[in-house]
């Protein structure tokens, strides 16, 4: 998430809280006024129980704006009648921050909920901000997702929230025509933070120049970046290196100057996080983001003498843990050329004699699956029964994509999102279930997982992004079916599809699930359809601890 650590701590704390509310609720109880702290060092305390004297909220709101020694954040959560959006008022949960700098102040989120008395019974709504403070209103839908978050650690309350979830409309929830955000915003990287998630961040920056977002403090050059085909491809260096040697000839830049302004480091950041991408696609490498102090933090000396902190925001390529990977100086690359270092390679030539290595090093096993899958793909027992009445459900353009898969499809990762809860037993039946998987086969399971839970983190919420809220409301609803929805960048990687499949049973290494990751098969001829590769193809080891 590009929001700092504290806030992150607030929100979550702010999302427990709630879920204590939910819990209350669902029991019949009523909810009364639970407040929380979050100290400097992003440690939380929350009272035992929650206040229900008179005054209590009084008192409690009082605090939200009173400094405390080595508090930096409190959080009120309370249940009341408020109205929201269009809507005449309704009974919620409220959740109200403040901190000591006055950051917080005025930041509201809320749970909407129908009594038990009213008609039709208990029933929760999705959760939302109502009302944020300007400095952080373009970073709305994260505060929701950490509040979210929260939520899901208060496993009690959470699950009673999850089942009186309900979506307001009845109506099934539509992808948006245009799911680009006109409101994408990219927060500043510092390279001397050494807690911020460059890799959110860097995804924010290409998201805000593709939707043409905006850039905190301003991105320099901005007109002459759109006049060029930034497809992601490595030809598409080539003029990107006619621009940095035309702006380095006309504008004679000066490190001290470029670099003291923001613009002018959001140009240059910007710039290194698309090298890199391009890279990464070329290679079919994953690509992690960290900054100079960042990777001094965790592994010191990986970059002494090597790279100036000013200017270092590296990318590792096929990272998977400490002192893994290949370190790439993304930006040190740009900087040189456009300061005019004496034999700073283009990024072109940067780039090509860096590949070699990055393909190299890849970490897959992708090419066994494949290889066992071209040998079985033959079988005549692989194939998916066409259920009687499928034609009516979205689920039949799914069944019709499979003979594709069955003839050509390749092997890529994939990973439960959301899936019937029967699936995780044994049973006859087979069910369907949401899943994330990367076409292109760079991303690995371990970053397939960060992203399903940012994905899963989304029901129960209505985020302001078009295409947030509908991955959000289509978690929710629990019956909308998609085929190859593109996952925005900034949940945590490029190029990553959303869709329906149905699990079926006799595909699974003891016909259920017993995992959440696992290998399908795609094809670009049937876009968006993904299959379970038949457990006939999956390794000794792999089957062994799916069922372990």
């Amino acid at each position: 998430m590009q929001i700092d650590p504290l806030t992150q701590s607030t929100l979550n704390l702010a999302g427990t809280l709630a879920a204590r509310g939910c819990l209350a609720l669902s029991r019949g109880h009523a909810v009364g006024v639970d407040l929380g702290r979050v100290r400097a060092d992003g440690s939380t305390q929350a009272e035992a129980a929650a206040a229900h004297h008179e005054g209590a909220l009084v008192q409690a709101r009082v605090l939200l704006t009173t400094s405390l020694p080595g508090i930096a954040a409190q959080v009120v959560v309370h249940a009341g009648r408020m109205a929201i959006e269009a809507t005449p008022f309704v009974d919620a949960l409220v959740a109200e921050c403040g901190d000591a700098a006055g950051r917080l102040a005025g930041l509201v989120l809320a749970l909407p909920y129908q009594p038990a008395q009213a008609p039709g019974g208990f029933a929760m709504h999705p959760a939302r901000v109502v009302a944020c403070p300007p400095a952080l209103e373009p970073l709305a839908d994260e505060l929701l997702q950490a509040f979210a978050q929260g939520m899901a650690s208060m496993e009690p309350g959470y699950a009673a929230w999850m089942d009186a979830l309900e979506l307001e409309s009845r109506t099934p929830p539509r992808p948006p025509a245009d799911p680009r955000d006109a409101d994408a915003f990219a927060c500043a990287i510092h390279a001397a933070d050494p807690q911020a998630d460059s890799d959110a961040k860097a995804a924010a920056h290409l998201q805000a120049f593709l939707d043409h977002g905006r850039f905190e403090g301003g991105l320099g050059f901005e007109k002459a970046l759109r006049t060029l085909t930034l497809d992601f491809s490595l030809a598409s260096l080539e003029p990107l290196d006619a621009l940095i040697d035309r702006l380095h000839a006309e504008r004679r830049p000066r490190p001290d100057a470029f670099l003291g302004a923001q613009a002018g480091l959001n140009f240059l950041h910007l710039l290194a996080i698309y090298l890199g991408e391009v890279m990464a696609q070329a290679a079919g490498a994953t690509v992690a983001w960290r900054t100079h102090a960042q990777l001094e933090s965790v592994e010191p000396g990986r970059l002494d003498g090597e790279s100036d902190a000013a200017t270092a925001l590296v990318c590792v390529f096929n990272g998977h843990g400490p002192r893994t990977g290949l370190v790439f100086l993304a930006l040190d690359v740009v900087a040189c050329r456009l300061f005019g270092q004496a034999e700073a390679p283009t990024l072109a030539a940067a780039a090509a004699a860096a590949l070699p290595a990055i393909r190299a090093a890849r970490r897959t096993d992708l090419p066994e699956l494949g290889a066992v899958w071209a040998r079985t793909r033959a079988r005549d027992d692989l194939a998916i029964p066409r259920p009687h009445g499928v034609d009516a459900d979205p689920l039949g353009r799914w069944f019709d994509g499979l003979p594709v898969l069955l003839q050509s499809g390749r092997v890529v990762w994939a990973r439960v999102v959301q899936a019937n809860t029967l699936l995780f037993r044994p049973g006859q039946d087979d069910h369907p279930g949401e899943v994330v998987y990367d076409p292109a086969g760079r991303a690995d399971p371990d970053a397939l997982d960060a992203v399903a839970e940012r994905l899963y983190a989304l029901k129960g919420t209505r985020p302001r992004n078009p295409s947030l809220a509908f991955i959000a409301a289509y978690l929710t609803h629990e019956r909308t079916r998609t085929r190859g929805f593109p996952v925005p960048p900034g949940l945590g990687a490029r190029g990553l599809l959303l869709s329906t499949l149905v699990f079926h049973r006799p595909h699974l290494p003891g016909a259920r699930l017993g995992g959440l990751r696992f290998p399908v098969l795609i094809a670009d001829a049937a876009p968006g359809v993904a299959m379970v590769l038949p457990a006939p193809c999956w390794p000794e080891a792999m089957r062994a601890s799916w069922l372990g």
